[in-house]
């Protein structure tokens, strides 16, 4: 106890209840496992960009057109990605969270198998999916622009309009699929727009923030990549 407790007893003891009241206790373990979940979530979030983002480079190896830069791939990760990632320390409980079984550290590491599967498995390649498709399906001539095998050496100004048309929607359907990512992993047994649950809808307004500065960092770059040169520089 630590009003009423002697200061033997607190130097002796393992934890020292300040309001000698027990349901202290209680609020103490529910608020460590919400920090582990949401440091979970944080890190499931984050990982999720990350399929998409090194696509780009594996397709290059089999003549796929550049759909990515550098700066793009930096701008997604600093500019966006990072501070989503840390509004997840803001993220109330989830209904059940202390009806669930606590995780042991010792043999359920905090970046597991079941992340990993949920990252880069599930939510990975619906991103790439999606920004594939999006690429070839929305850019006009980008289709052709890969049929003809050109080399960027290659590339008229036609051809260099069309790639930086494709790496412009390329970027804008990651980062909207980021969003829908973070929107996904803010729960991970209760439903969002309460589908069988108690709806857990968006309580977290910091996080909110985010998708709306995401957003606005969008339409401020729009038009020519970052990193990428007009055909008159080259």
């Amino acid at each position: 106890m630590g009003q009423r407790g002697t200061e033997v007893a607190k130097d002796a003891s393992d934890i020292v209840l300040h309001d000698d009241n027990f349901s202290s206790v209680v609020k103490g373990m529910e608020q460590g496992r919400l920090s582990s979940e949401n440091l979970q979530k944080s890190i499931m979030y984050t990982l999720c960009s990350k399929v998409p983002q090194v696509a780009p480079t594996f397709g290059e190896l089999f003549g796929v057109p550049q759909a990515l830069t550098v700066a793009q791939v930096l701008l997604i990760d600093i500019g966006t990605d990072i501070w989503t990632a840390i509004a997840y320390a803001l993220q109330p409980a989830e209904s059940k969270l202390m009806e669930r079984p606590p995780r042991h550290p010792r043999y359920e590491k905090m970046v597991n198998c079941k992340v990993l599967v949920y990252s880069y498995g599930y939510i990975g390649q619906l991103q790439m999916l999606f920004c594939w498709l999006m690429f070839f399906w929305a850019t006009p001539g980008m289709w052709d622009l890969y049929l003809s095998g050109k080399s960027p050496n290659d590339y008229v100004a036609q051809d260099f309009k069309t790639d930086t048309m494709g790496m412009t929607v390329y970027y804008w359907t990651l980062v909207l699929g980021q969003i829908a990512a973070a929107v996904s992993t803010t729960t991970k047994l209760q439903s969002v727009l309460g589908f069988g649950t108690a709806p857990y809808c968006f309580p977290n307004s910091t996080l909110n923030l985010m998708f709306v500065g995401e957003v606005r960092m969008l339409s401020l770059s729009k038009g020519t990549p970052c990193g990428v040169a007009s055909p008159a520089r080259r």
